[in-house]
């Protein structure tokens, strides 16, 4: 049994050396990988699954954020209307899933008093601006490359959802993918 031992402990010591190695290989972090602050929430079969009523006022906090196109947009800028906030990433599967319904309530409401913005968590411009170009989304689009607006409104996995009313007073956040149907049922209550 001594002979075999050495033999043993050689293999024993290959497996975790490789396994070390391939954990390391996995996680490695670069652009095209989610960063690991934030995690994907998939969605739920109700809009109130997720999503919470603000029972005590609190003001939406505002921020400036340039856009795809360089500008620089504040959220009061869009002060007297009801905005639906939305956070995402290219990375994130239910993000995506959920953007063609987004571009719909954006073409559906913009006449309401109401304006979608999407902030995007941590990515580059180009990589932000190929996706919504090869999608043909409209809806402005927000870079939060530091992810400070995200840390300021407490994001931890997205994509996640507030809904603001015309006073900036948040009355709903939704933690999740929202489909149409959900968001419709949430911006008809907003724009109550």
């Amino acid at each position: 049994m001594p002979k075999n031992m050495p033999t043993w402990l050689i293999v024993v010591l290959i497996f975790v050396i490789g396994f070390l190695a391939y954990g390391l290989l996995t996680n490695s972090t670069t652009e095209d990988q989610k960063p690991p602050a934030f995690s994907e929430q998939n969605g739920s079969d109700a809009a109130e699954a997720n999503t919470t009523n603000n029972k005590d006022v609190q003001v939406a906090p505002d921020f400036t954020l340039t856009d795809l196109d360089g500008n620089s947009v504040s959220l009061a800028d869009f002060k007297g209307k009801n905005i639906f906030l939305n956070f995402f990433a290219t990375w994130c599967g239910p993000c995506r899933a959920e953007m063609p319904d987004l571009e719909q309530i954006f073409q559906n409401y913009q006449d309401d008093d109401f304006i979608v913005l999407a902030v995007n968590i941590g990515e580059s411009p180009s990589k932000v601006e190929d996706y919504i170009t090869a999608n043909n989304f409209t809806f402005p689009v927000l870079l939060d490359q530091e992810r400070t607006v995200a840390k300021t409104y407490k994001v931890s996995s997205i994509p996640m959802s507030f809904f603001i009313n015309e006073d900036g007073v948040i009355e709903y956040k939704h933690l999740g993918l929202l489909d149409y149907e959900q968001m419709t049922v949430l911006v008809d209550r907003l724009l109550q």
